[in-house]
């Protein structure tokens, strides 16, 4: 939102109140110009304001101590960033607010200050700015190193490191590092054969499997195509005599031709028996 200016006779009264010798409050507060980086008018000038200072105080300020003809304020909150720096170095941005004020007439930007400094020379920069990093740079020539434990010991390390890889390179390998790197390619070659045989091995199992596979496939086959043509293999034959002879004695059948007589037997036996009697069963 904008605080858009007066106009007619509050204008005139507006300005000469603020004009006047009345005391204005103002905390201590400060407020400082800057370049826009976006384009703007030319009537436009840009603050950095504190969080706390609102329209209303940003138009008495510039009214009461500079004389501007402020004719609208428009203020930007910007919300402060984290970033890393090194490891586990942070830094917090803290936020701040923007004020774009549109005065009654041109603005324009101060030039740079006449007594700036000038660019160093490149050597110079080498010199002095490297020292005064958070994180002082690994090197041979930096005796700062020496007062940090971590930073001093992975230094050491390091040149220990580098004497005996020089040591190394100018004396040459001697026998015990010969005969140890002479081991150490035959155990590898070891290895290597023991790898290409277990290789070997494994395809021999996997062919024998899908031979196996392919076998009992062509088997069902060929009991499907014969089971089709109606040519299957012949049923087992199971000894019905044996199986008869075996119930029989155990009394689970009965034979028929002791329980039931003969036809013309029964029906003389039947009609020489008296009413109601019997008829005995007949002899074997």
């Amino acid at each position: 939102m904008s605080l858009v200016g007066w106009s007619g006779k509050a204008v005139e009264a507006a300005k000469s109140a603020l004009r006047s010798n009345n005391k204005v409050f103002l905390p201590n507060w400060y407020m400082k110009v800057v370049k826009p980086g976006i384009p703007v008018a030319r009537n436009q000038a840009v603050f950095h304001v504190p969080k706390e200072m609102t329209k209303f105080d940003i138009r008495n300020y510039l009214a009461s101590i500079y004389g501007l003809d402020v004719l609208a304020v428009n203020t930007v909150n910007v919300m402060g960033s984290l970033s890393r720096i090194h490891g586990r170095w942070l830094r917090f941005n803290k936020g701040y607010k923007k004020a774009y004020v549109t005065l009654g007439s041109e603005f324009s930007y101060p030039l740079a200050e006449p007594e700036a400094k000038a660019r160093r020379p490149r050597e110079e920069y080498q010199r002095t700015v490297p020292h005064t990093l958070i994180v002082p740079t690994l090197s041979a020539n930096s005796r700062t190193l020496r007062n940090e434990p971590r930073l001093a010991a992975r230094l050491r390390r390091k040149e220990g490191v580098q004497k005996l890889v020089d040591s190394l390179q100018l004396a040459g390998p001697t026998p015990a590092a010969q005969e140890a790197l002479a081991k150490i390619q035959e155990e590898t070659q070891q290895l290597a054969r023991g790898r290409a045989r277990q290789r070997a091995d494994v395809k021999a199992a996997a062919a024998a499997v899908v031979a196996k596979q392919k076998e009992t496939a062509a088997a069902v086959a060929r009991a499907r195509k014969a089971l089709k043509e109606g040519s299957a293999m012949p049923k087992e034959r199971v000894d019905t005599k044996s199986a008869f002879a075996k119930q029989l004695a155990r009394g689970r059948i009965v034979d028929r031709e002791q329980t039931e007589p003969a036809p013309a037997a029964a029906n003389a036996t039947a009609a020489a028996a008296p009413s109601g009697d019997v008829p005995p069963p007949p002899v074997a």
